[in-house]
This record gives structure tokens, C-alpha cells and sequence, in this order.
């Protein structure tokens, strides 16, 4: 008997989901399905960030920006320096690793003497 590791990459699955899969082997004596189901649920979205107005603030050049993050989400600050950009400069990732809400922030040192810049955060679960 011979056995091979597999993998098939899949898009546009729905958030917290279960899917089931199974394998097929063919070659030109027979076809044989594998006996076993295997299934995974994929994650839930993350709930979106809500910036209060008081969440947003400039100190010496520096925007930070202040919401509340989900348990165990993570949240990176992206940038352009124009809408008409083709793509967000990505921050780095921040990760609240606890079981429970809390407050967190992100800010961009890089934006000191920057006449203008557009922001946008990006949550994930890890």
C-alpha cells in the first residue's frame, strides 16, 4: 500500500461553516473513494472595530487610533498617502490574546510630516 500527503487549496467559503470532504483515487484498474469523512468549520469573521470619536488623536505627528478588540482577533493599521493608490501599506499585526474584549491601539510613527494619509484597520482571526 502506498499513501501521499494531499492538499487542495479552496476560495470563497463562508465564514463559521463546516465542510466535509472526502478523497478519490483513480488509476486505469479502478476508482475507490476513501472510507473515512473528514470535515473543518472555518472561522467567524471578526466583528469590525468601532472608533469612537474620541478613539482618534494626533500627539507630536503620530495618529492613534483607539478601539476595543475581540477576544483573540488581531488588528493591523494599514496606510495610503492618496486614495488613488494602488495598494495599503500594511502595518504589523497586533493580537489580543486574551479570552475577553480590551482596549488597544494602534498608532503610525511614520506619519510625522506626511501632508496627508489614509487609513484603514484590518481585523483577522489568527
Amino acid at each position: 500500500m502506498t499513501s501521499t500527503n494531499l492538499s487542495f487549496s479552496v476560495t470563497a467559503l463562508t465564514p463559521n461553516t463546516p465542510y466535509y470532504f472526502t478523497f478519490r483515487a483513480t488509476n486505469t484498474a479502478d476508482v475507490l473513494w476513501a472510507t473515512n469523512v473528514l470535515n473543518f468549520t472555518t472561522l467567524a469573521l471578526p466583528p469590525t472595530p468601532v472608533l469612537p470619536v474620541s478613539g482618534v488623536t494626533i500627539a507630536n505627528g503620530v495618529p492613534s487610533f483607539s478601539f476595543t478588540a475581540a477576544a483573540r482577533c488581531k488588528y493591523r493599521l494599514n496606510y495610503k498617502n492618496a486614495l488613488t493608490d494602488a495598494v495599503w501599506t500594511p502595518g504589523a499585526w497586533s493580537t489580543n490574546v486574551t479570552g475577553s474584549s480590551l482596549p488597544m491601539t494602534l498608532t503610525d510613527p511614520s506619519a510625522t510630516d506626511k501632508p496627508q494619509r489614509f487609513y484603514r484597520i484590518e481585523a483577522a482571526n489568527p
